[in-house]
């Protein structure tokens, strides 16, 4: 990474830094920078330690568990104490947050037929980094489209490989 990239990048992390809750930011901050470079996400479940995804692996980087009201406090930091704002979001399974960061919640729904009406008990989060790709569609722009007209198109790949990132590209 170019010394531009990376202080934007430095930038994103410690963006996301700030909504992990208080006792678990110093363990993220003090990874090295090399190791910092390659986190995408962080996982917090409850009753397991702070872990960081790397895109490759899941490393944990804390001395304990993560506890629930921990969970809650990175939903209140996530949505600015206001979980009613961001519901429609959160029912569908996460919330973007400044910086284009975005968390996602896991945990036991109160479901009314199809909808969900409110949670009952969060177990996990995960925090993944916003970043800018550019060019995410460059390979597969000329499969997708037939003269001016957009073909159906479907795009799979395992969690963290880039599908939001190509359809917003594409977009």
């Amino acid at each position: 990474r170019g010394v531009l990239k990376m202080n934007e990048f430095v930038k994103k992390f410690g963006q996301a830094v700030q909504y992990l809750p208080p006792r678990f930011r110093d363990d993220a901050m003090n990874l090295d920078s090399e190791m910092k470079s390659k986190v995408t996400e962080f996982r917090l479940r409850v009753g397991e330690k702070l872990r960081v995804n790397t895109g490759s692996k899941e490393i944990e980087i804390s001395n304990s568990g993560v506890r629930h009201e921990e969970i809650r406090t990175v939903l209140e930091l996530a949505t600015k104490s206001s979980v009613h704002t961001t519901y429609a979001s959160l029912c569908e399974g996460y919330v973007t947050v400044s910086g284009g960061h975005r968390i996602s919640v896991c945990g036991t729904a109160i479901c009314d037929g199809d909808n969900i009406k409110g949670f009952r008990e969060l177990s996990s989060v995960s925090i993944r980094i916003a970043k800018e790709v550019k060019d995410a569609s460059a390979e597969i722009i000329n499969h997708v489209f037939d003269k001016d007209k957009f073909c159906n198109t479907l795009i799979v790949s395992p969690p963290g490989h880039g599908k939001t990132t190509t359809l917003r590209d594409l977009i």
